[in-house]
Formats: C-alpha cells, structure tokens, sequence
C-alpha cells in the first residue's frame, strides 16, 4: 500500500487560515523579516471575500453610506492592486490579485489545500500543528515559534484547549445595556449567495433542486423586487422599510437568505445548513422567475454558490473580553497597543484600541479578528522578546507602531498573552511521523 508523503516544515510564524485576516497577517509578518507559513485549507485566498463566496469588502464605507471611507493598510494596498487590473470586481480575477500578493513575499511560503487537522503544546506553547494537502498527497508537520489562528472558527485554539462562548452573554455578566437579560444562543447564520445576468431576451427557470416554496407574503419585507407594494409600505415599520430598500440586488444575491441551524453548535451543522441553503438559494429565486413579476424574466442565474459564508461560531476566550461598555464609552486602555475597525459590517465610525490582553490564550497563540494586521503580533512577540513576558518595550513597540501607521495603518495587532488557559493532556495529540498512523482526536472538542 502507497502511503503519505511526510515533510516536517519550520518557521518563525505559523498562520492558519487564508481569509483576508490571515492573508494581510501574513504579508505583514514576512515583510517584517519572519519566515512564515499560511495554511490554507482552499484553494483560493480570501475567505468570504473569494470566488468561492463573494461577500466583498465593504466595512469602512458601510456598502457606501460613507463613501468618503476606506480601509487601510494592507487590506487597502490590495483593494487599489485589484482596481488597477480588475475594474468590473471580477471574483476571479481578484482571487488572483490574492494569490500574486502572497507569492509576492520572499519570506512567505503558501500552502493552499492543506487542512490542519491536529496540533500540539508543550510547556503551555504550541509546538506544531499537523496538515494535509488534498493535492500533493502530503501529510505535513509544521513546527512554528508563533501560531496564529485565522480559522474563523478558531480551530486552532479549540485543539488546544482553548476555553471559547457561543451565543450571547446575559446582561448580569458584564452589565451590557443591550445583552439579553438572559445567555441565550441566538446568532447570527450562514449565507449563500448568487449571481445573475440581464441576457437581453426572456428566459426560463426551473429548479434544478427540491426548492424551498416561498410566497409573496412570506418574502413581504425581503426585497426582491423593483417594485415595493404600497399595502406592504404602508404596514412596514421604520426598520422593516430599511430592510425593504437596503438589500435589492437581482444581479449578486441577498445576505438575508441565511440559515443559523437548530443546536447550539452551528459548526457541526454545517453541511446540514449547507443543503437547505441550497434549496432556499434556488427557492428564491424560483419566486422570483415564477411567482409572481418581480422585474427579472430576462435574468439568468450565472453563478450560485455552494460554500456557505459563515457570520458567526465560536469565540476564543481571553484575559479580558472586550465588552458593549468599552465600545460605547471610548475606552481607552494603559496597555493598548494599536487600534481596530470592523472590516465587515463598518461600525458607525467606531475606532478601538486594541488591548494587548483582549485575545490571547496561550504563549505562542494570537488570533485574527477583521483586521489586517494580526500577523504582524508574532513577528514583533519576538523581535521585541515578548513571548510569555508580562512586560512589553513600550518605546520599540511605538517605534514600529508609528512606522506602520505612517505606511498605512496597522488595523489590529495583538500581542501574546501572558498566561497559559491550556490544559496540556486536553488537547488533539499528533502521531510522530515514524509511527505511520493515521491521526485522529482523541477527546471531544468541547
């Protein structure tokens, strides 16, 4: 019997996870003179920003309230890269513009295909994670100084041990003027998108899947139309005309079609989730071609995706949680290190400084939020000496701080934390490579 390929890979900065976060992490981490690795369990870069996806980048400008915003550093050197090459957003071609900027960096070395499916600590640090690339057949053991998980569910640190939340923290626990009076588990779902083009002439439509039936009265106040009925402006609140005139786009698809499952752990619902989005994506829009004249006969769908774009899963706990009343209140922290924006859903010019205590977990763990600069928090970790200390050099730390803003912006840098929240013996074990067995957890990710 053939078996896997075996390689044993080292780097300075181990970055898990290809979306924009740990794209950007790691540009700024191999530019700043670390050897660094991003995994990348797809084919293409991005994230939900990729072809396979297609929830484009829209943060600073609030899908274009504020037009007068944009985002900056990397994310922005990249978005001006693919107005210089891609004027009409092709997804594909932007996919490129991802790839190119990654094998761009001397000191970037990308894995694309490759699914991390164990990890390992020793001393309360990771040591190295073990991988798989589908397309080479090769099972990988990478050792790093620095791991950085830009999974999206923080994969990584539920591995190793990592305490996480789901959901909503009732209001006694941090006295939050809007949580729920009670922990609750509502969030947000996940989302297919589509694609459709005016071909100029009518065209038909029928279902190539058991579709979802929608009615008219259930999609009342999910626009769908170019046309809005006066009865159902005349019932509709403030919120719900918002909702009516905000989301019309025959032509890319509706963030509302979106499924959030039934139990408490949306990941493990996935691909369930998954299929009935299928039949809601294809629901709709049969409502659209059949039920009714919505403004599309001579639109055909061109695309449809099938990998869902996920909002919401787990959250990696870490010494301080960052909380309503810090946003609302401005907060200004002793220990803040860098400022953040969300790069996602632009939060009504909200500028935050980030804590250097707010995530972490583990010595050698950062974790990558909408940012475009989490990398770059390993790669001065040990520059500057920081890994495991308490103590940070504020005047180095402002010094390469003033020279990244000066470039651009630094959007997020984390520094690693001061104390271990990993239980050594609850984590997925690796197998050494000698022993040729296959791996598997050997506990439930709790």
């Amino acid at each position: 019997m053939i078996g896997f390929k075996e390689e044993t890979l080292h780097f300075d900065v181990v970055i898990v996870g290809g979306g924009m976060t740990g794209l950007c992490a790691a540009i700024a981490s191999a530019r700043h003179g670390a050897k660094t690795a991003l995994v990348q369990d797809r084919p293409v870069l991005g994230g939900n920003a990729s072809s396979e996806i297609r929830m484009h980048i829209c943060g600073a400008t609030a899908n274009m309230k504020k037009p007068e915003l944009s985002e900056g550093g990397i994310v922005h050197e990249l978005m001006l890269s693919n107005k210089r090459v891609n004027d009409s957003y092709n997804f594909s071609i932007w996919d490129a513009v991802l790839f190119q900027a990654a094998k761009n960096e001397k000191n970037l070395t990308l894995l694309l295909n490759t699914t991390m499916h164990a990890a390992a600590c020793q001393d309360g640090e990771i040591t190295c994670i073990e991988c798989y690339q589908m397309s080479t057949e090769k099972r990988l053991l990478i050792h790093g100084k620095i791991f950085a998980d830009c999974t999206g569910n923080g994969t990584l640190g539920a591995f190793v041990g990592v305490k996480s939340r789901t959901g909503s923290e009732g209001k006694a626990e941090f006295n939050e003027p809007h949580a729920p009076e009670q922990p609750n588990q509502d969030r947000m779902g996940n989302t297919l998108l589509f694609k459709a083009a005016n071909v100029g002439h009518p065209i038909k439509f029928i279902p190539p899947v058991d579709a979802m039936h929608f009615t008219e009265e259930q999609l009342r106040y999910r626009k769908h139309s170019a046309d809005v009925p006066k009865e159902v402006l005349a019932k509709a609140s403030e919120n719900e005309i918002w909702m009516l005139f905000d989301g019309y786009c025959q032509d890319y698809g509706y963030w509302w079609i979106e499924i959030g499952g039934e139990s408490a752990d949306i990941i493990s619902e996935y691909e369930d989730i998954r299929d009935q989005l299928v039949r809601a994506v294809y629901g709709v829009w049969d409502h659209i071609k059949n039920g009714g004249n919505h403004g599309a006969e001579n639109y055909e769908l061109v695309w449809v995706g099938m990998l869902p774009g996920v909002r919401e899963s787990r959250r990696l706990e870490g010494d301080y949680m960052l909380n309503e009343n810090d946003v609302l209140g401005n907060r200004i922290f002793d220990d803040a290190v860098a400022y953040g924006v969300d790069l996602l859903h632009g939060a009504d010019d909200a500028v935050l400084l980030v804590d250097e205590r707010v995530q972490h977990g583990l010595d050698s763990l950062a974790v990558g939020g909408h940012g475009d600069g989490s990398g770059l928090d390993g790669f001065l970790a040990g520059k500057l000496g920081l890994i495991g200390e308490q103590t940070v050099d504020a005047d180095a730390l402002a010094q390469t701080l003033r020279q990244q803003l000066a470039r651009g912006g630094v959007e997020q840098l984390i520094l690693q934390g001061r104390r271990t929240c990993v239980d050594d013996q609850n984590i997925h074990k690796y197998t050494p490579f000698s022993e040729g067995a296959c791996i598997a957890p050997e506990f439930p990710i709790k």
